[in-house]
């Protein structure tokens, strides 16, 4: 089970994240999996579904719907109330 980083550090999150991948991504072939768990090391860098809602109202956008989870992934639509929507992918 992967534990929110917040709560045990990104280091130590993105160790079972990267494990998770290579147990579970078995369709992958090797050399395409070891370039996706690259770029999450280098580049993913989770936040808090709250820490993205105080970063959506601070941008003016006060609506937020959890279109979908994946795993430990959401994908979430923030928007301004009455306005046309804006979307945006959580990781």
């Amino acid at each position: 089970m992967l534990v929110g980083w917040w709560l045990v550090g990104r280091e130590h999150y993105l160790e079972g994240y990267l494990k998770f991948m290579r147990e579970t991504w078995i369709k992958i072939p090797p050399d395409q999996l070891d370039e996706a768990c690259a770029h999450v090391e280098s580049y993913d860098f989770p936040e808090t579904l709250s820490d993205l809602n105080e970063m959506a109202r601070v941008a003016g956008l006060n609506k937020n719907h959890v279109i979908s989870r994946h795993g430990p992934h959401y994908t979430v639509m923030f928007s301004r109330e009455g306005a046309e929507s804006s979307g945006a992918s959580m990781s």
